[in-house]
């Protein structure tokens, strides 16, 4: 058995790899590191991220109906494998990466409609998800809290 990535996956790394090289800082992880909590970093960070999910890459793994790119399993691990490797300041990956899949699940279309363009381009969403240690009923119910729609189950 051959294990080895094809062209293809091979060239599609390398764009991933160019654009890290264009987006981050001049000697990001060697000459220039930053502390994770300054305000310096964070700004990057955010400004980084929009980059990312200009692209579309935050929730390349999502269906394309839901704002994805419709990845395959090993185009989205390359992608984070790259992005894990050159340490890249990305914040605020709950949304892409645990939220909208939740959406897309378990959500209403009105829910879908709602949260879920936001998230690929790292725009806030006013949506969040919580887990309740006490048991809830099988039947996923929604109900209007406030400004926030609250999903149950």
């Amino acid at each position: 058995m051959d294990f080895s990535w094809s062209r293809e996956e091979e060239e599609f790394r390398q764009e991933i790899r160019d654009f890290l090289k264009a987006e981050l800082p001049q000697g990001w992880n060697d000459t220039l590191v930053l502390d994770k909590e300054s305000e310096e970093y964070i700004e990057l960070a955010k400004s980084f991220t929009q980059k990312v999910g200009t692209k579309g890459w935050l929730a390349a793994h999502w269906p394309q109906e839901y704002g994805g790119l419709g990845w395959s399993f090993w185009q989205y691990f390359i992608m984070n494998e790259e992005m894990v490797t050159s340490d890249a300041p990305l914040i605020g990956m709950n949304g892409p990466k645990f939220l909208g899949p939740t959406i897309i699940h378990y959500g209403t279309e009105e829910q879908k409609k709602r949260h879920l363009s936001a998230l690929p381009k790292a725009r806030p969403c006013g949506c969040r998800a919580t887990v309740s240690r006490t048991p809830v009923p099988t039947s996923h119910r929604c109900r209007r809290a406030r400004l926030r729609t609250a999903m149950n189950g």
